[in-house]
C-alpha cells in the first residue's frame, strides 16, 4: 500500500471535510453513500 509522509507521520488514509455553510463552526465530514452535503465547497 502507498503511504505519504505527513509531519514526521505515516499516512494511509484521507478525510475530508466540509464546513457547513449554515454554520460555519459545523464542519461534516465527506461519505460516499451520503449526498447530505453535496453543493457544499471543500476548503
Amino acid at each position: 500500500m502507498l503511504f505519504r509522509s505527513i509531519a514526521g507521520f505515516k499516512s494511509e488514509v484521507l478525510v475530508l471535510g466540509v464546513v457547513n455553510p449554515n454554520d460555519p463552526g459545523d464542519v461534516v465530514l465527506v461519505r460516499p453513500d451520503e449526498a447530505a452535503v453535496e453543493g457544499w465547497k471543500l476548503g
